[in-house]
């Protein structure tokens, strides 16, 4: 009787811990998941990286933001157009962010362009600064009472197969963070990781273990990064 009571309790302690499993939100889990491959190249025990998850939420999350782009043509047609982006400085009146040019190369009679932070405000952008060559665009927006995050520059790009976090609207998932590393060839770099990318990742932005941005992603596969000298050299312009 004694034996039936223990196994009694044993299965109900395994139906709690099922279903408390199951309320667990699926982006952490995911994350989680993710530990194990990168625990060793730069996080350490795993209190370090809870501690890493929760620092990048609450504070370098704040640097990303929506940029979406409605352009009327000449016609009666209205196209719309959207990518991350990432800020990267501000001033007295206004956040600057950088994003995938492509959002803007539509030919428009009339464009509007509409940043959302991730405290949902929704602000006018405008463009500031463009860097043809290498595909990128600094768009403007005013500052309101919400405190945003201004990424700050990493020093040099990280070494091989070091881990990286991106901040991107990855499965169209509001500011997802992802983990992998960079990988390198003679010319280039690219984002490698075990999730399943897709379009959500461009103009989202890569940083380094120590929360500073070392590039961004052009690409749906991760293949395609303007590193942070090239970002950063946008602000020139609007000196």
């Amino acid at each position: 009787m004694r034996k039936m009571m223990l196994w009694m309790l044993m299965l109900a302690m395994m139906l709690v811990l099922i279903g408390c499993q199951n309320n667990i939100d699926p982006e952490i889990m995911a994350l989680q998941s993710q530990y194990d491959d990168y625990r060793t190249n730069g996080f350490g025990e795993f209190d370090q990286y809870v501690q890493y998850v929760n620092d990048f939420s609450l504070i370098t999350m704040h640097a990303g933001v929506y940029i979406n782009v409605e352009s009327r043509t000449a016609g009666t047609a209205t196209l719309h157009t959207r990518a991350y982006g990432i800020i990267i400085d501000q001033d007295d009146d206004y956040y600057y962010a950088v994003t995938d040019k492509r959002i803007v190369e539509v030919s428009a009679f009339r464009r509007n362009i509409i940043v959302e932070n991730v405290f949902d405000v929704l602000n006018v952008g405008e463009v500031a600064a463009t860097n043809e060559e290498a595909r990128i665009i600094l768009i403007r927006f005013q500052k309101t009472a919400d405190a945003l995050q201004v990424a700050v520059e990493a020093s040099a790009m990280p070494l091989p197969n070091e881990p990286v976090i991106l901040l991107s609207r990855l499965h169209d998932i509001r500011s997802q963070m992802t983990f992998g590393v960079l990988t390198y060839t003679e010319t280039s770099f690219s984002f490698t990781t075990n999730v399943t990318l897709d379009e959500g990742i461009i103009g989202g932005g890569l940083f380094d273990v120590n929360h500073r941005l070392i590039g961004l992603v052009l690409s749906d596969d991760g293949t395609t990064i303007v590193t942070h000298d090239v970002l950063y050299d946008l602000l020139q312009d609007i000196l």
